[in-house]
């Protein structure tokens, strides 16, 4: 059997999601060395909350950085599984480049952090935001109609039906109440703290290029998607590292990274995180088994 291993982003966190990883003594041990990498207790978020304090941005990208990363080790080592391919979706693109070797966990712990607080800093609360456009309809034109002076751009391709616009509170309101008629079904305002892959992001992408400069990227074990461009970054360091200074202002190209990951021949996605977020993101007509690492262990696929 062969797989194609996804990791979620912001937004599949949830207390106790660690829980099963208590089976194996090193996937919890990588969980509490998060506590002495990042210098304060993760793990007791992780693990109890409350769901608050996990749910603010620069602690869920670590906590799910390490659980994914832990889950990985869980499903490599006990069940000898290995991909042919990941992608992980905006957060989850550091799990994934961290499996596969590019970035090392303590350095992928440190970079989310810091991208976390930059990301929420970059932007007073209340000034921006997200929604998500629900169907397909004329986006070219509703941004137009929208946006005026202020900022809305396309942040998230997750599905050919599921678009996230992000931009000025103003223009989000608009969308939310226009969007209809331009087409599209539904249009549900996020609830995020900032609006995250867009150019309202400047600061935090000067703040993490910074950080960024003197930490050691590898070449990949296997092949990883990209966010930014939409293919498989290049087996270049330098590359890498460039496209994920972009990805903090660029839209994440969901659609194209399944795309492009579906050219490969594996048997069964794996989403190595909680929840089935990125498995309703899977086109309908690919027909592969998908698994999440907690029905794995179980023996179920859905």
């Amino acid at each position: 059997m062969s797989y194609c291993f996804l990791y979620p982003g912001q937004g599949a966190q949830k207390v106790g999601m660690a829980d099963f990883l208590k089976g194996s003594e090193e996937s919890i041990k990588l969980i509490y060395e998060a506590d002495q990498i990042l210098g304060f207790n993760l793990s007791k978020l992780i693990f109890e909350g409350p769901m608050d304090d996990l749910t603010l941005t620069e602690n869920a990208q670590p906590a799910l950085l390490a659980v994914g990363y832990a889950a990985h080790k869980y499903l490599v080592n006990i069940y000898e599984l290995s991909p042919v391919a990941a992608a992980g979706h905006s957060l989850g693109e550091y799990t994934a480049l961290v499996s596969s070797g590019v970035i090392s966990y303590e350095n992928g712990l440190r970079l989310v952090r810091e991208r976390g607080k930059a990301m929420q800093e970059a932007v007073k609360e209340g000034q921006g935001g997200m929604v998500a456009l629900l169907g397909s309809g004329n986006l070219d034109d509703l941004l137009e109609a929208c946006k005026g002076d202020f900022c809305l751009v396309p942040a998230n391709f997750n599905t050919q039906k599921q678009t996230v616009l992000s931009g000025d509170m103003q223009a989000i309101k608009r969308a939310v109440e226009t969007a209809r008629d331009f087409g599209y079904l539904k249009a549900v305002e996020l609830k995020v703290s900032a609006p995250f892959h867009s150019p309202l992001m400047k600061e935090a992408k000067e703040r993490m290029k910074h950080f960024m400069k003197d930490v050691e990227f590898k070449s990949s074990a296997w092949p990883v998607a990209s966010n930014f461009t939409g293919c498989m970054h290049e087996d270049n360091p330098s590359s890498i590292k460039d496209n994920l200074i972009n990805q903090i202002e660029g839209a994440v190209r969901w659609v194209q990274n399944l795309k492009e990951l579906s050219r490969f021949s594996f048997d069964s996605w794996v989403d190595v995180g909680p929840g089935k977020i990125l498995f309703n993101m899977i086109p309908r007509e690919d027909n592969r088994p998908k698994v999440n690492y907690l029905q794995f262990g179980m023996g179920k696929e859905g």
